[in-house]
């Protein structure tokens, strides 16, 4: 289970993929401030500030950009 957190920027790009030497791929949707994710900070990988997030509303995952995550343990 990722560790429970928040979209902090007032907008973020949520994508399908991401790896380290092409960034992001397949634009998903757009989280808002205060949409429920989750990120397991250590656990779940992050390229080039592109974090591994699980998306709570439809229960699915992609990556955002790590600044964008915080408000660990809020829910």
């Amino acid at each position: 289970m990722p560790e429970h957190a928040v979209i902090v920027c007032d907008s973020a790009s949520f994508y399908a993929n991401c790896d380290s030497s092409s960034g992001p791929a397949g634009l998903k949707r757009i989280l808002s401030r205060g949409d429920k994710v989750g990120h397991t900070r250590g656990a779940h990988p992050v390229y080039n500030g592109w974090a591994a997030t699980f998306d709570f509303g439809p229960n699915d995952w992609g990556f955002v950009r790590q600044e964008c995550l915080g408000g660990y343990g809020s829910w």
